[in-house]
């Protein structure tokens, strides 16, 4: 898994975005004075406006005596011939330990709770957008590549529906069709959700915010229009806007 990014340092941090380099590339010496404190303060040790200068630590150039001799993150990056730590098989045994903390994170952060299933269903499509917008690397961590899975957005796909009312008994009763159209929906709009997900982590897609929950929002008005929702029950959904319920007809 080759970085092409020669600003993504050894660690993953990005150098575009360090101040040191920010100084050496506009020769900004009060920018390396503020970023020496900073440093000696954070590090403990003296570090020097003189010892601010860096344009990478995988770019060829002048860089910071640690970033050149010192860290042990990039010596041992160049010793095993890698450009960065996610190159290195022994880092797979950690992406799976960190998997439950970053769904977690994802889980606390981005979707939100709301007893009513269909708009908690939708809040967490806007939620996955966000994601994807925000925290890219994060939502191809999870999403996308050799551990690729289906965002169910906290939903379970629950197929044994003896066990009392659940998300698509409750979403089937609002919506008035049958819990199979309720299922069938909910698992077209995650796919549908995780496509677009991946398509704005990628880069793929380029796009406002407002924009893209639009296009979910017709989208599933669209798909519950073909299912034979009725037009009042599509027009609540929309929040009473009886236009936009008539731009599910695409």
């Amino acid at each position: 898994m080759k970085n092409k990014n020669q600003l993504i340092g050894c660690c993953g941090l990005d150098c575009e975005k360090c101040d040191a380099r920010i100084a050496t590339i506009t020769d900004d010496n009060a920018l390396r004075e503020q970023t020496a404190t900073l440093w000696s303060k954070l590090n403990g040790v003296t570090i020097t406006p003189e010892m601010i200068n860096c344009v990478g630590c995988r770019i060829e150039g002048v860089k910071t005596p640690f970033c050149d001799k010192l860290c042990p993150i990039h010596n041992c990056v160049r010793k095993n011939g890698l450009d960065t730590c996610a190159d290195c098989s022994q880092m797979e045994g950690l992406r799976q330990e960190l998997i439950p903390f970053a769904e977690k994170y994802v889980e606390n952060t981005y979707y939100s709770f709301n007893e009513n299933e269909f708009v908690a269903f939708e809040q967490r499509g806007k939620g996955t957008i966000d994601l994807a917008l925000e925290r890219p690397y994060l939502f191809r961590f999870l999403y996308t590549g050799e551990r690729s899975q289906l965002l169910s957005n906290g939903f379970e796909l629950q197929q044994d529906l003896s066990d009392g009312p659940n998300m698509y008994e409750k979403i089937a009763d609002m919506l008035e069709i049958t819990i199979e159209q309720a299922m069938d929906f909910a698992m077209t709009m995650m796919v549908y959700t995780q496509g677009m997900g991946t398509l704005i982590a990628s880069g793929i897609v380029q796009d406002t915010k407002e924009n893209m929950y639009c296009m979910l929002h017709n989208t599933g008005m669209t798909y519950l229009k073909g299912l034979g929702v009725g037009e009042d029950i599509l027009q609540a959904l929309s929040g009473g806007d009886e236009s936009d319920a008539d731009s599910s007809n695409g």
